[in-house]
């Protein structure tokens, strides 16, 4: 019930903040399409671009920063969009869907 309450607020925080790790996988690649990335030596970032299915493949076994809900600096415990990424939504409430893909794991 908690989560319900976390929605999206602004299209950016403008934050910094960013999530960095090793792309795995192509399947690891697949998941983070949508998603608002820089490359780990553009830092701090010109601009934080959208993820495509090519560029995140050409990530696979190297570093990558991605803009996450976790690192977001949206006040009031909001998220903004590019934080959460491109994904559609039918509802402006993350937070329910953030709870229903944890109980699906």
């Amino acid at each position: 019930m908690a989560l319900s309450m976390i929605e999206f607020d602004q299209d950016d925080c403008r934050t910094d903040n960013h999530l960095e790790f090793v792309v795995m996988s192509k399947p690891h690649a697949e998941t983070l399409v949508g998603k608002y990335y820089c490359d780990p030596v553009d830092f701090p970032p010109v601009e934080w671009k959208e993820l495509d299915l090519k560029t995140a493949y050409s990530y696979i076994n190297k570093k990558i920063k991605i803009r996450s809900p976790m690192t977001c600096a949206n006040p009031d415990y909001k998220i903004c969009r590019k934080c959460f990424g491109s994904k559609q939504l039918t509802s402006k409430y993350v937070g329910i869907v953030a709870g229903q893909v944890i109980t699906e794991r």
